[in-house]
């Protein structure tokens, strides 16, 4: 028996699902930061050159000049899974 963990986080035969569920969060913050209202330009899957190697966040926007890196991660909410999730997008 597997864990909902792992199913929902790891587990390749619902990696199409998990990759989908991703896409459909990415999408929707792209569609709300793009209104007239908002007037921010969103790039998505930038190419970032850094010291360590080039970066491609899921979305770069930009606004009063400055540069905001969004990385969209899904996770469930199990034993530390998302402060896990946090750390590695900070690490990263």
């Amino acid at each position: 028996m597997e864990t909902l963990t792992h199913i929902v986080g790891q587990c390749t035969t619902k990696k199409t699902q998990r990759i989908r569920r991703h896409d459909d969060i990415r999408d929707f913050i792209t569609k709300k930061l793009t209104t007239e209202e908002m007037a921010l330009q969103v790039i998505e899957e930038a190419s970032i050159a850094t010291s360590s190697g080039t970066l491609k966040p899921d979305l770069a926007v930009i606004s009063q000049g400055r540069v905001h890196v969004v990385d969209i991660t899904v996770r469930h909410e199990d034993k530390g899974y998302l402060e896990e999730g946090r750390k590695s997008k900070i690490n990263k």
